[in-house]
């Protein structure tokens, strides 16, 4: 067994107290992610997107955060891929942002639904020629034969569309997802191991969101 017990190392952060925190954890997590953006931490903006099949076997994997607001976290991808099934038959899921660098995660529970198609449109339509062709050709999640395959068809449709800025239509098995969240855990990592780590609770009788801290 490989031993990897000396890796782990000791946080220096400033504190992070409960009365730095925005009342909106929407808020806050934009406050952080700018912070990262700033740092700078390359595609600050990735997260892993954990869903649940039907054994109820975790899958986590990394998707890229496009848009967000007060209603949702926004990103895009295959609705016959198998995250997309796995939330078609169970939309609860969760986020989890790692910012190392500034010793910061983020851990956001809630659910998917799909966003609105022309929205999903108009996303498809503002990516690379190139990206929109690729979401076209690739069965996301299927079992392919050979790769060489998938390249063939996608030079066949560069080359057919390579005088244009965008495909004709967005196809109706691409398009967006909105992650409806219910609660966040700020976390900051700190000297021996005394992290600093506070929840986000969503109330649905006064549609507010209480705070508590936690210990590490």
């Amino acid at each position: 067994m490989r031993d990897l017990t000396t890796m782990g190392k000791d946080f220096q952060s400033q504190p992070f107290k409960k009365e730095n925190l925005n009342a909106s954890p929407i808020i806050q997590f934009e406050t952080w992610l700018n912070e990262a953006i700033a740092f700078p931490i390359p595609e600050a903006n990735a997260m892993t997107l954990t869903t649940c099949d039907s054994k109820n076997q975790p899958n986590a994997r990394m998707v890229l955060l496009k848009k967000f607001d007060e209603t949702g976290f926004i990103f895009f991808g295959h609705y016959d891929s198998q995250k997309a099934q796995e939330l078609a038959a169970n939309p609860k899921a969760s986020l989890l942002f790692w910012w190392g660098p500034l010793n910061r995660q983020i851990r956001i529970q809630g659910s998917v639904i799909k966003e609105d198609k022309q929205k999903s449109a108009d996303y498809f339509h503002s990516r690379p020629l190139e990206s929109q062709i690729a979401a076209i050709v690739s069965p996301q999640s299927q079992k392919i034969s050979d790769k060489l395959k998938l390249i063939q068809e996608y030079e066949k449709l560069l080359s057919k569309y390579q005088d244009t800025e965008q495909l004709p239509d967005c196809p109706d098995y691409w398009g967006g997802f909105k992650f409806v969240p219910n609660r966040f855990e700020f976390w900051q990592g700190n000297a021996y191991r005394l992290h600093d780590r506070f929840v986000y609770e969503h109330d649905k009788n006064t549609q507010t969101w209480g705070i508590t801290q936690l210990a590490p």
